[in-house]
């Protein structure tokens, strides 16, 4: 079966080349395999998950001084920022951290302010 365009073919038999799997793109992995290509996908040039999202203008703009400021690439500016505000958001990952700078500082507990966290837990309403 011959391919649509030049893109799709090199794309699938580097892929095919590297080893990689059939994507969910149906349709090309289905091409790929016609050619008697294993490997195919979509043609980009990521591998990661592409989304299309809606922000203010400000908000973009900003992103675009700061992407430039950095010489990163806005997907890369954007990945970063959001990994970051999840793992901040992810209360135990940051219960954990604490826990693990603590430890690195070589705290040891101290008995008075032990006793009045303690209190101040058994008190919270929960």
């Amino acid at each position: 079966m011959p391919w649509p365009n030049q893109a799709l073919q090199q794309t699938a038999e580097h892929d095919s080349f590297l080893g990689v799997r059939s994507s969910a793109c149906p349709a090309t992995a289905e091409l790929g395999r016609s050619a008697g290509l294993e490997g195919a996908r979509t043609p980009g040039y990521t591998f990661g998950m592409k989304t299309a999202v809606s922000i203010p203008d400000d908000v973009f703009e900003d992103a675009e001084r700061l992407a430039s400021r950095l010489q990163t690439s806005r997907s890369k500016l954007y990945a970063r920022a959001l990994a970051e505000f999840v793992a901040r958001h992810d209360d135990d990952r940051v219960t954990a951290l604490m826990d693990q700078a603590v430890l690195e500082a070589g705290g040891k507990g101290d008995p008075f302010l032990d006793a009045a966290a303690k209190q101040v837990v058994q008190r919270a309403e929960w």
